[in-house]
């Protein structure tokens, strides 16, 4: 099978400034892929060519082999602040990707809407809603169009700690056994580790490059609430962080 997303010596500008450049990478279908790095390295600018909202100034964006020509009609995005209309119930926004589709059914909306634990708040507007509950309602909007790719820009940064865990925790739970990609920005680099496969490292910027690539060889299914104290959790973390800092301090 080809790889879900192939960025090959991809440079994007914005009016002179050159936020990524030369960029080779390859994401495998299936992987949960985390892309770290220091603020304004070009991390969102990645998930925004893999969209096709942009196009990159330089090389080629290919989803399973195919060149990326316009958007990205297999991929799903989830951004860091919820697009929830506030005019709609629950029901109605997780519902909306289907309704764009000519394939709305209340039947399968619910169905989302029961998935991620929102059965009581149905018909619900977003001013209603926790945090996490908003983050559940996006994500139920993402998973329910069934995309090939996930495309998730801190996602979950807003949260306080202990609802972010447990939005970790949703997210792997619907993720495991399923064939879906996804692509995950994030600043913290504990959240990438608890959650990947591989956590790429991009430079400082401007012209941010991939500086390294880590295989995240913790076992699955993981515990998120106890992955923290594992000893190779730890080791990679040092690892990871020891070229991280170096950016980070640029």
């Amino acid at each position: 099978m080809p790889h879900a997303i192939t960025f090959e010596k991809i440079s994007r500008s914005f009016s002179g400034y050159t936020a990524v450049d030369g960029i080779d990478l390859e994401i495998g279908a299936g992987r949960f892929v985390s892309v770290v790095g220091p603020s304004g390295c070009g991390k969102s600018t990645l998930l925004n060519l893999a969209a096709g909202l942009i196009s990159p100034t330089k090389g080629t964006v290919s989803v399973f082999g195919s060149t990326l020509a316009g958007l990205n009609r297999r991929a799903a995005y989830m951004f860091q602040q919820d697009a929830l209309l506030p005019w709609k119930t629950v029901l109605e926004n997780v519902g909306l990707g289907l309704r764009f589709r000519g394939t709305f059914t209340e039947e399968k909306a619910r169905q989302w809407v029961d998935r991620v634990g929102l059965a009581a708040f149905a018909d619900k507007f977003p001013s209603q809603l926790s945090g996490g509950m908003r983050k559940r309602v996006a994500m139920a909007q993402c998973w329910i169009v069934d995309p090939d790719i996930l495309l998730m820009d801190e996602p979950f940064s807003a949260l306080d700690i202990h609802t972010r865990m447990r939005m970790e925790g949703e997210l792997l739970d619907l993720w495991t056994g399923s064939p879906k990609t996804v692509l995950f920005v994030t600043h913290d680099l504990e959240e990438a580790l608890s959650l990947s496969d591989e956590v790429v490292v991009l430079s400082a910027g401007p012209a941010s490059r991939i500086i390294a690539r880590h295989l995240i060889d913790l076992p699955r299914p993981r515990d998120l609430m106890d992955i923290r104290t594992d000893p190779r959790f730890g080791e990679l973390y040092r690892e990871i962080w020891a070229q991280l800092k170096q950016e980070v301090l640029t």
